[in-house]
């Protein structure tokens, strides 16, 4: 039984809602998707499996930082403490990325095509020799790929590329999680990263620079949200009024954080930082949903 639930966990469960459920869905709203109930769930559990076998792919890639980590959680992740041997893991990843486009495809081919692409992309930032996570400069071009073809995929499946509020979305999206959330990430993993040897762009920018760079990045892209979330067509005020209040709250805990972190680096305000702007994000899909479907 532990066993088994080390290769759940391997999959990070706890990110299917606010990493992948949501967001799909808002998406799916924007472009005023016309779809079955099976369609569109088939569309989701695609999206969940595709994450889940790039979280159990980078758990694999990362064994070795996992293990010299100084924080105890990283220390004992399933392949890090030996509760599912690599080849398990491996095997469990290739699994996941192979049947999330086949599932989709039984839909639509274009739409599981892009999701190959942006798997594809998932691959080269985790495995060598690309191994984009350790190139600083390409590395931070992988999420505005992910997400652009994740667009894309499901575009394709509505059949329809563009709605205002759906490239408002995906550019807020985009500049929230490239310029802010990725440098967030990357300064909460400063130590980690350190000790494994890796090269992100935090080392190579520097702390100061980062922190400054992330709150930036974040205020551009959730003023971007801000603007969507009031001039959207057909929200509700109640999501109108909660998604603007999320984006609020995000700053009120983000920016101070940065700014504490651009004067001296400290492991709690960059573990802070980052968590809030996964709260934002949470909090702004949630409210947008609502808003959509009331």
């Amino acid at each position: 039984m532990s066993r088994l639930l080390g290769h759940l966990r391997l999959t990070r469960p706890y990110a299917w809602l606010w990493f992948d459920l949501l967001p799909a869905s808002v998406l799916l709203l924007l472009l005023d998707a016309d779809l079955s109930v099976h369609a569109w769930l088939v569309f989701l559990v695609a999206i969940v499996l595709a994450d889940a076998g790039g979280s159990t792919l980078n758990d694999v890639c990362d064994v070795e930082t996992d293990r010299a980590s100084a924080e105890p959680s990283r220390r004992q992740r399933p392949v890090a403490s030996g509760l599912v041997s690599m080849p398990a893991a491996l095997v469990q990843a290739v699994a996941l990325l192979v049947v999330a486009p086949l599932l989709l495809a039984t839909h639509s081919p274009p739409a599981a095509a892009a999701m190959v692409g942006a798997i594809a992309v998932g691959v080269a930032y985790n495995v060598p020799p690309l191994r984009l996570a350790g190139r600083p400069r390409m590395s931070i071009l992988v999420w505005p790929l992910v997400g652009g073809l994740a667009y894309a995929s499901a575009a394709l499946l509505v059949g329809r590329w563009f709605t205002g509020p759906a490239a408002a979305y995906l550019v807020g999206v985009g500049v929230y999680y490239v310029g802010g959330e990725v440098l967030a990430k990357d300064l909460r993993d400063r130590a980690n990263d350190l000790a494994g040897g890796r090269r992100t762009a935090v080392a190579s920018l520097g702390v100061r620079p980062a922190a400054i760079l992330s709150a930036v990045g974040g205020s551009l892209g959730a003023a971007i949200l801000a603007g969507l979330a009031l001039l959207a067509p057909g929200l509700a005020d109640a999501g109108r009024v909660l998604a603007l209040c999320a984006l609020a709250a995000w700053a009120l805990v983000a920016l101070p954080s940065a700014r504490q972190l651009a004067a001296a680096y400290d492991q709690p305000a960059a573990r802070r930082l980052h968590r809030t702007y996964i709260a934002g994000y949470l909090g702004f899909n949630a409210a947008m949903l609502v808003g959509l479907l009331t």
